[in-house]
């Protein structure tokens, strides 16, 4: 992982990719600096990114890793109690997801599910960088789901 890592910055980072392509599995959890920071822009105030500029990011990094011989797990984007405009890129790109993931025939990671209030799916219930229980919880259902491929059973 990467602390404030973008989609937009590893799409661009042959330092970054080049160590992840050298994995056998590689999880992609890009998307919520997207949506808060925007691309890097050389000091120019921050932007939010699109879904559909995400979603490029994402498409191009899965298909570099897949390229590399690495099996690729795309996690989409949690809550992060964003303010509304925000909001409304991150669950844009959340219905995206899915079809990213089958159409590039990679594996989908729910954690947006997992750390949502299930009444108000914008709001986080165990906070935006999850507190210990909701890091409990994301990583036995990571587990759970990606036990074998983790193994290397598959």
């Amino acid at each position: 992982g990467l602390g404030y890592a973008r989609a937009s910055d590893a799409v661009v980072s042959e330092n970054w990719l080049s160590r992840a392509k050298a994995g056998d599995v590689v999880t992609l959890a890009f998307g919520t600096n997207d949506i808060v920071a925007g691309q890097y822009n050389d000091g120019k105030p921050a932007n939010t990114s699109t879904p559909e500029e995400i979603e490029a990011w994402i498409r191009s990094l899965i298909t570099e890793l897949q390229s590399a011989g690495c099996q690729v797990i795309l996690f989409n984007a949690p809550p992060f109690d964003y303010d509304e405009a925000h909001e409304a890129v991150r669950t844009a790109l959340n219905e995206r997801f899915s079809v990213i993931a089958e159409e590039m025939n990679v594996p989908l990671f729910d954690w947006a599910a997992l750390l949502s209030d299930p009444s108000d799916p914008a709001k986080s219930l165990y906070g935006g960088h999850p507190n210990d229980e909701g890091c409990r919880i994301v990583a036995d259902a990571f587990l759970e789901q990606f036990r074998d491929l983790l193994k290397g059973d598959s």
